[in-house]
């Protein structure tokens, strides 16, 4: 049997490498994301913690303290208005890796699937051949054998 070389294996070569570029861009941009979450979550657990501490104090009223621990609410509050902006940029180039990543893999599976069918086609043409062979082989012995059986007779 002989080995037919896929055509477009060039191209199926160059998804697959594609597919491994894109992966990697998505794991990059997705550890971005957890970094950027992270972040965020950091500073409004840091909110919630200086709202507690002042809510929390038996001390007199300080308006002086009152101040600073709004002033610094009000800080965090900015930053993580700030990292929300910076997650939600994150979050739009996880999703286009992802949908470069996507696409590159349909275009590999439809080269896989090519690569399947002229695979299967070469099977079948193959296969016809040597029923073809099989089919001049048993010709050729009941010939012989013809010619045997008359030569005998």
């Amino acid at each position: 049997m002989t080995k037919q070389t896929f055509r477009f294996e060039p191209l199926l070569d160059w998804a697959e490498q594609r597919e491994e570029q894109e992966t990697r861009a998505l794991a990059a941009v997705a550890s971005e994301e957890e970094a950027a979450r992270l972040a965020l979550e950091a500073l409004e657990r840091e909110r919630e913690s200086e709202w507690s501490q002042f809510a929390g104090r038996n001390a007199p009223f300080d308006a002086e303290a009152y101040r600073a621990a709004v002033a610094y609410v009000q800080l965090l509050s900015e930053r993580i208005q700030a990292q929300q902006a910076v997650l939600a940029e994150v979050r739009a180039r996880v999703a286009v890796a992802r949908d470069a990543l996507l696409e590159t893999l349909k275009e590999k599976q439809s080269f896989e699937h090519l690569r399947d069918r002229d695979a299967a086609e070469a099977a079948r043409e193959e296969g016809r051949r040597e029923a073809g062979r099989q089919d001049d082989l048993n010709m050729t012995r009941h010939v012989r054998r013809s010619a045997a059986d008359r030569g005998a007779a």
